[in-house]
C-alpha cells in the first residue's frame, strides 16, 4: 500500500513537470532554414487592413538572418488554417530609422478548439529600405522586432 502511495506520489510530481515544461517558450538553436517552409512577409496596407483576422497568439520569436521565425498558438486540430505575415506599407521614420507595423493573419476555417502550438517562418527582405540597414517591425499584439541587415 506505502509502495502504491509512493508510486502516485511520483507519477503525479512526473505529470506536474512534464505539463509545466510543455507551456515554457523554449527556444531552440535550430538553424531557421533547416526546418519547414519560409513564406515571405506581404507588404500592403490593403492586405494589412483587410486580411482575415481570427484569434492567434504570438509566444515568442527569433528572427536569424532575414528569416522570423513565429511560435504561436490558435484553436483548432482538424480543420484548415491560412498564417500570412503582413505589413503595412507606410513606413514611420518620424523616430530617425524605418518602423513598420505588422500583423499576423490567421484565416481559421477550423472548428475544432484545441490548443495548437505551430511555428511559421517569414521572409523579411521585402522589408530592407535602401538608406538603412535596420527595420524595427512593430507586431501588433507582440511587441517590436529589430530586424537588422
Amino acid at each position: 500500500m506505502l509502495q502504491h502511495i509512493k508510486l502516485g506520489l511520483l507519477l503525479t510530481a512526473t505529470l506536474f513537470l512534464v505539463s509545466s515544461f510543455s507551456v515554457l517558450p523554449i527556444q531552440t538553436t535550430t538553424s531557421v532554414q533547416s526546418v519547414g517552409k519560409i513564406e515571405k512577409i506581404t507588404v500592403s496596407q490593403h492586405a494589412f487592413l483587410n486580411a482575415p483576422s481570427d484569434w492567434v497568439n504570438v509566444n515568442f520569436s527569433t528572427i536569424e538572418d532575414e528569416i522570423i521565425m513565429l511560435n504561436v498558438t490558435y484553436k483548432g486540430g482538424c480543420g484548415t488554417t491560412t498564417f500570412k505575415l503582413v505589413a503595412d506599407s507606410k513606413v514611420d521614420y518620424s523616430s530617425g530609422y524605418p518602423i513598420i507595423t505588422a500583423r499576423l493573419s490567421l484565416k481559421d476555417d477550423d472548428k475544432c478548439t484545441a490548443n495548437v502550438n505551430t511555428t511559421l517562418k517569414y521572409d523579411l527582405s521585402p522589408l530592407k529600405t535602401g538608406k538603412y540597414n535596420v527595420v524595427h517591425v512593430k507586431l501588433l499584439g507582440y511587441g517590436t522586432l529589430v530586424y537588422n541587415y
